[in-house]
Formats: structure tokens, C-alpha cells, sequence
């Protein structure tokens, strides 16, 4: 089970995924709910009655729910490219 010690908010997730990429790294909340979005990173929510629950992957809008990541799980996700789509195109020499 989880304590509240190894949990982050979005915005605490987001500044621990750019302390892991290095002094330049930045995460934005956008960028930390499209791993969710994309099964990369679980998010967890609090229930009716309080206690914390894995979130469903929904196809809906987020519902304005506060999410919650595990420590565990921020330092193990693939941290995300500097910039989206194709990798950078190699030289030729």
C-alpha cells in the first residue's frame, strides 16, 4: 500500500520527471497526462470513501479529478523526448 510520503500531485510528478532529465529538463502537467493518457504512467485517484484507487483509463475529458502518481512509478517510467514525433535525423559523414 501507499503512503501519502510516496505520492506526488500532477504538478509534483511533473517536477520530479524534469529533475530526473537534468538541469534543462521541463515537464509540463499537459505532458505528464498524456503518459497516463497513453498507459505510460498509472494515476491513481481517491474514491468516494476516501481511499486511494488505481484511476481508470477513461477516453472521456478528464473529470477534474485530482491525480496522484507513486514515487515508484515516476523514477521507473521512460522519460519523454525533448521534442515530440520523429527522432532527430542523423548526419552522414
Amino acid at each position: 500500500s501507499l503512503s501519502a510520503r510516496d505520492l506526488r500531485d500532477t504538478k509534483g510528478a511533473a517536477t520530479v520527471l524534469a529533475e530526473r532529465m537534468g538541469k534543462d529538463g521541463r515537464i509540463s502537467v499537459d505532458t505528464i497526462h498524456l503518459l497516463v493518457r497513453h498507459g505510460k504512467l498509472q494515476a491513481y485517484v481517491f474514491d468516494e470513501n476516501g481511499m486511494l484507487a488505481l484511476r481508470k483509463l477513461h477516453h472521456t475529458k478528464r473529470s477534474g479529478q485530482a491525480l496522484y502518481f507513486s514515487m515508484t512509478d515516476l523514477y521507473s517510467v521512460e522519460l519523454p523526448r525533448d521534442t515530440p514525433g520523429r527522432p532527430p535525423a542523423r548526419t552522414k559523414n
